[in-house]
């Protein structure tokens, strides 16, 4: 049944929780990363994708509850989710090493923009209080962005928005990918796809790719004249080994899982919205954690934030209650 018996209303939260999930990986991240001997994005990657694959192991091969078989159909679904889950988190990871972590974090956010268009593309119709709502989120995650004193001068030594660095160019070809995430995964999922095969499958394909991407920096390390182990330097470190297991765990496998679920009942317009409010979560989780304050327009940001997704779910519209 679609949303798994779940209300429209019941989906929404559940993808608000995705967000909060989503916006802790981004604090525990850089915690995980301002440690000596941290790993390299390809070395953490791949740890956190076998890890999360390990999670959905016993769904995948019907260990937990009898699955149904799972058909060309499905397979091709499962890979496709994986390959836009790789661009959207490797170009991302690509994009950090090349600019500024702050312009990075509300440039991805063009997903918020590029979702409905995509959806408009596709022959899915877009209301205009979505609209509303995307370019609300839009604002406000740029206002949060700004709120960081250090973007400010970021923007003024790589000349702006006006003259994209390569790490900028990649950062938004990291929001198309997810942006096409958003907008295919109720697509493949009206295939007959459980949501726990399919994020179960789309993980362990995922880990995969990231495996791939660890060897490959290996093999340059090694060319290189450095050791293998000089992609991590740091993984004796039980420390950084629980932050990435949390990370495959909580963001990772529950994450995607509730994703899955949520999207069945919610738009990918208005699912992105609300998942857009992920910079909302990490500032509040970084001042808890990190000592980091959001001030002056960052407050105005967040608060666009919230009402972004509350304007995206019609709550000023006269209709039916879900």
């Amino acid at each position: 049944a679609p949303g798994q018996g779940l209300s429209v209303t019941q989906a929404r939260l559940m993808l608000v929780g995705v967000a909060a999930l989503y916006g802790a990986l981004t604090v525990v991240l850089r915690l995980l990363f301002l440690m000596d001997g941290a790993p390299t994005a390809a070395a953490m990657s791949a740890i956190r994708g076998l890890i999360a694959a390990l999670c959905f192991a016993p769904a995948a091969f019907g260990l937990l509850d009898k699955q149904a078989p799972m058909t060309s159909a499905h397979w091709w679904g499962a890979a496709e989710m994986a390959f836009y889950n790789l661009g959207a988190q490797g170009l991302l990871a690509a994009g950090i090493a090349r600019t500024d972590a702050t312009r990075a974090a509300f440039l991805t956010q063009a997903s918020v923009i590029l979702t409905p268009v995509l959806a408009k593309l596709s022959g899915e119709k877009v209301s205009g209080s979505m609209w509303v709502g995307c370019i609300l989120a839009m604002v406000g995650v740029t206002l949060l962005g700004l709120s960081d004193p250090s973007s400010a001068v970021s923007a003024a030594s790589t000349g702006g928005f006006g003259g994209l660095n390569t790490g900028d160019l990649l950062c938004l070809g990291g929001a198309v990918s997810w942006s096409l995430y958003i907008c295919r995964i109720a697509a493949v999922m009206r295939r007959g796809i459980t949501p726990v095969m399919l994020q179960a499958w789309k993980t362990i394909i995922l880990s995969a790719m990231y495996v791939i991407w660890a060897l490959v920096g290996i093999k340059v390390a090694i060319a290189q004249g450095l050791v293998a182990t000089s992609i991590w330097p740091g993984y004796k470190s039980l420390a950084q080994w629980g932050l990435i297991a949390f990370t495959a765990i909580g963001p990772g496998a529950l994450g995607d899982w509730m994703q899955g679920v949520g999207q069945r009942s919610v738009s990918p317009a208005e699912s992105n919205v609300i998942l857009s409010s992920e910079p909302l979560w990490a500032a509040l989780l970084a001042c808890g954690l990190l000592a980091e304050k959001i001030q002056g327009i960052g407050i105005v940001g967040a608060g666009l934030l919230v009402s972004s997704a509350l304007v995206a779910g019609g709550i000023f519209e006269n209709r039916k209650e879900d």
